[in-house]
């Protein structure tokens, strides 16, 4: 499935601006994933955000699956 994603620079200062439970940076972290798994971490990324819930690796990479493999 080709997913594109279109994020807005207000979108990319607030990844690039934000920091992980552990430290690390978020914008480094989707950076780090594959091209294709990378639209679905952002999309995690930000629906977490959007909920007021912290971030950390697992909690991102949950999202995401629930995000790409919800019924449609």
């Amino acid at each position: 499935m080709l997913m594109v994603q279109t994020l807005t620079e207000e979108q990319i200062n607030l990844l690039k601006n934000t920091t992980m439970k552990t430290g690390a940076n978020v914008w480094d972290y989707i950076q780090e994933q594959s091209e294709d798994d990378r639209p679905w971490v952002i999309a995690g990324t930000l629906s977490l955000m959007k909920k007021g819930c912290g971030l950390s690796k697992l909690e991102i990479n949950w999202e995401a699956r629930n995000i790409r493999y919800a019924e449609k």
